[in-house]
């Protein structure tokens, strides 16, 4: 009898871990985790990339730099650029690269301008008609 609860016991244990696969949920809630400059770098490579890849580093230095020039936070100055990039192409057919376009914006905002980051992008898109 001791054997056999030593044995469900051992058998208890070995099940406790064991890890299901993660849910969409969870996978979901592992990329809200990421730094917005990686999510950035991987939608401008249509893919992976490496956590030292050096366009991640451009991307948190752009972040900074548009959030300083206007009235707009990071999240609404990535989540306007993603959207440009994708109007550009679905209604006028151009590829644009999403740090291209970030660097255009970042030459083109003088400091202490204090525009509205959507303003920049209306005219980034105005190029391609």
């Amino acid at each position: 009898m001791k054997k056999y609860l030593i044995l469900y016991s051992l058998i208890i244990l070995a099940l406790a871990g064991c890890k299901r696969p993660p849910t969409e949920a969870e996978k979901e809630g592992q990329s809200s985790k990421l730094p917005l400059e990686y999510k950035l770098a991987i939608i401008n490579k249509k893919g992976y990339v490496s956590k030292e890849d050096v366009t991640i580093t451009r991307f948190r230095y752009l972040l900074q730099s548009l959030e300083s020039k206007t009235i707009n936070n990071k999240q609404e100055i990535a989540n306007m650029s993603v959207a440009a990039v994708n109007r550009i192409r679905d209604e006028y057919g151009c590829e644009v690269k999403l740090l291209e376009l970030m660097e255009y914006a970042n030459k083109v905002v003088a400091e202490g301008s204090n525009v509205n980051y959507i303003h920049v992008m209306v005219a980034y898109i105005q190029l391609y008609k």
